[in-house]
């Protein structure tokens, strides 16, 4: 796909061109005008010129491209000497006949000059149209937060929290070494280098998804996750270690054993053995006391 540096210069290419396309139809339209000129000057010249005869003293004519001067009486004079009435109406006849060729000139220049114009604001308006169609299916840019290089957006990654954005290849390897060293969750690299801010973003796993992970760290990254929301449960009667809901350890006071052919069960505080069939469990065993002197009907001592 072209890039909007490439559309500039087309674009400017065919400005330059229609530029010098109008310069050399302007220099072709001066030089008929001269052209038009010099015929008009080679005629008027050519025109017959009458003087008086110094022997008769009759009209005759002379041209005036001969260069003879009216005192020579018989020089190249012309016979028969037309009349001064002819030769007028042939001068005016000759001066409309050239003002039309003019005229017809300027108008068929002028014309030309208009569908030349107009030709060119067309092609103009269809060049603007082209551009900006390209513009709109041009991909945007973006610079990587790493490596510092401009991507086409479809190769982003771009975290939700913070909406830092980094090209595909830079986040795969920092979200690897983040895997290899066991650290879970993973926060934005930039982020994590601002002091100031509170709370970075989260990595988060559909973004995890789009880099492509070998099974390695795929596997690696599950048992982030599964550690990230559980804790090791180890049971002290039937040797066996289980995970547990994080939240629902951290809310229980008693721990049980989740296995169904043990149901150990003893407290989180004090690792103390608890009957799940006895009294309610207190640490310091006063509660196991008090159902004790309930029981076998103890009082306790007045002094």
């Amino acid at each position: 796909m072209r890039s909007p540096a490439q559309l500039q210069m087309d674009w400017d290419r065919e400005e330059w061109d229609n530029a010098l396309e109008a310069q050399a139809i302007q220099h072709e339209f001066e030089q008929e005008d001269a052209q038009l000129v010099a015929q008009r000057a080679a005629l008027q010249k050519e025109a017959q010129v009458p003087f008086d005869c110094g022997d008769c003293f009759d009209h005759a004519y002379l041209r005036a491209s001969s260069g003879v001067s009216s005192h020579s009486s018989y020089a190249q004079a012309v016979t028969p000497p037309p009349k001064v009435s002819d030769v007028a109406v042939d001068d005016h006849a000759v001066a409309a006949q050239l003002q039309m060729d003019w005229d017809r000139e300027e108008r068929d220049s002028a014309l030309k000059a208009q569908a030349m114009q107009y030709e060119f604001e067309q092609e103009d308006a269809q060049l603007v149209r082209q551009q900006v169609a390209l513009q709109k299916q041009a991909q945007l840019l973006f610079d990587c937060g790493v490596c510092l290089d401009k991507w086409p957006e479809d190769y982003v990654c771009r975290i939700q929290d913070c909406t830092h954005a980094f090209c595909r290849d830079c986040m795969k390897g920092y979200v690897v070494s983040k895997l290899q060293d066991k650290l879970y969750p993973i926060f934005c690299p930039m982020c994590v280098t601002d002091q100031a801010r509170v709370e970075p973003g989260v990595i988060t796993d559909d973004l995890v998804q789009m880099l492509g992970l070998d099974d390695k760290n795929y596997h690696i990254l599950q048992e982030l996750q599964i550690a990230s929301m559980s804790i090791l449960l180890h049971c002290r009667q039937c040797k066996e270690s289980v995970f547990v809901d994080r939240a629902e350890y951290e809310e229980a006071p008693v721990l049980v054993c989740p296995l169904p052919r043990c149901n150990y069960a003893w407290c989180k505080s004090c690792q103390q053995t608890i009957s799940m069939k006895g009294p309610k469990h207190s640490c310091d065993g006063s509660s196991e006391l008090e159902h004790l002197m309930k029981r076998r009907g103890w009082k306790h001592c007045p002094g």
